[in-house]
């Protein structure tokens, strides 16, 4: 198929939902890092810096991991892309059930507070980001860098001309980092976050001449059988077969999944939660599983084209760097569908026994982070008593008592397929 019908298949095939985001080498140069979605820029970055490699990291083509590296905290997660947060705006997730809410400062510096407000338990996702403050919108307590209070309306008010000393009132805030066009929150006291556990870039993210494309994908089961699918095969068989990605077959061929042998694509688990593929032409995919509620779960998928070949002389047309994008991401989002529906991945896949026998040495912990931030009982427990404010509006007085208790968080929303169908 010539790179001409090649555009004009792929420009009925895009679906909304996400936006076609691409960069130019020249584009590369004048784009913020944090604010990319195809991120070679932000890996030149992160390279020269020398990012520290994972400690937590298991090759499932060879041994199984064993019980100490099994852990769910005192872990990096990737949360988002650098792309999704984006300035005065707020950015509501769960990770293991637990609300987190995150947003830029002053700085445009990445915060992640618990998604409750200090002051009567609301939650901070429903109120109002500017000049990276996030105000909340029960009393209006707000918060700035790192999560800490930089105004409380009343006591401003009652101080008058002094200046009131907010430091008390701050959220509970966990560490956060950018790494590699991701946002990173640690899973821990942010005493303990240790940056030399951040994983390593993948070396195709920082070879020049490399295009990457994100896709976010949300599915309703649970975390393991995702990641177990992703194990077995990668979502783009033809990035990875061969000498490069065939771009005639993304336009012609069923979207579906291929196990690739071993001498063509290496595969590799990186506890807790990401899968990555590679192949020996440079590209690759990573895949980063994260774990939302019992029966929901995102996935951060990242692409990793080399740019040269077929591929080099597609992306000089005008305007086919996004066509590309949606093209792929079309693709991602129907494996995406099938996905939900197939069969869960069977135990004669040396990778995929590997990571049952690593995720059964958990014993169960991780249905505790979920029990603890599923159940509204619990929920309501973990934030402390329930308050009344004692406010009246009308004839109703205490109108607000409950809140926290009945409040039931559902972020992310699921915007993006298989769920959104």
């Amino acid at each position: 198929m010539s790179v001409v019908g090649l555009l004009s298949i792929a420009a009925s095939a895009l679906l909304p939902g996400q936006a076609l985001v691409g960069h130019s080498p020249a584009a590369l140069q004048r784009t913020r890092p944090s604010q990319l979605c195809a991120t070679e820029h932000a890996a030149a970055i992160l390279r020269r810096s020398r990012a520290p490699r994972m400690a937590v990291a298991a090759e499932t083509s060879s041994t199984p991991a064993t019980t100490q590296d099994m852990s769910f905290n005192n872990s990096w997660y990737a949360v988002s892309t650098s792309s999704q947060l984006v300035t005065d705006e707020v950015f509501a997730t769960r990770l293991w059930g637990e609300p987190l809410v995150l947003y830029r400062d002053s700085d445009g510096e990445p915060v992640c507070v618990r998604d409750v407000c200090p002051h009567r338990s609301a939650p901070l996702s429903m109120g109002e980001l500017e000049n990276g403050e996030l105000r909340c919108f029960y009393h209006g307590w707000q918060f700035g860098k790192g999560g800490s209070c930089t105004d409380v309306p009343t006591v401003r008010i009652i101080a008058g001309e002094e200046k009131p000393n907010f430091k008390a009132f701050g959220c509970t805030a966990y560490s956060v980092v950018e790494h590699g066009g991701m946002v990173w929150v640690w899973k821990g006291h942010a005493l303990t976050a240790d940056v030399a556990k951040l994983p390593p870039l993948p070396s195709a993210a920082n070879a020049a001449g490399t295009l990457t494309i994100d896709t976010t994908l949300d599915y309703g089961v649970a975390w393991a059988r995702v990641l177990e699918s992703n194990l077995a095969a990668p979502h783009l068989h033809t990035l990875l077969d061969g000498e490069g990605p065939s771009l005639a077959a993304l336009g012609s061929e069923t979207p579906r999944r291929v196990k690739l042998p071993r001498e063509q694509a290496t595969r590799r688990f990186a506890a807790p939660n990401v899968v990555r593929h590679t192949a020996a032409s440079g590209c690759a995919e990573e895949v980063h599983v994260v774990p939302i509620s019992q029966q929901r779960t995102r996935v951060l998928l990242r692409q990793h084209f080399k740019l040269d070949g077929a591929l080099g002389a597609l992306l000089k047309l005008p305007g086919a760097l996004p066509v590309l994008t949606g093209l792929v991401r079309k693709w991602n989002y129907a494996v995406g569908l099938a996905d939900m529906d197939a069969a869960a991945a069977t135990d004669d896949d040396e990778a995929v026994a590997s990571f049952r026998e690593w995720h059964a040495s958990a014993g169960g912990a991780e249905a505790q982070y979920f029990r603890r931030w599923g159940d509204r009982e619990a929920y309501a427990d973990a934030l402390g008593k329930q308050q009344v404010d004692g406010m009246v509006v009308g004839n109703e007085a205490g109108r607000t008592v409950g809140l926290k208790k009945d409040y039931v968080q559902d972020n992310p929303s699921p915007a993006y397929a298989p769920l959104r169908r």
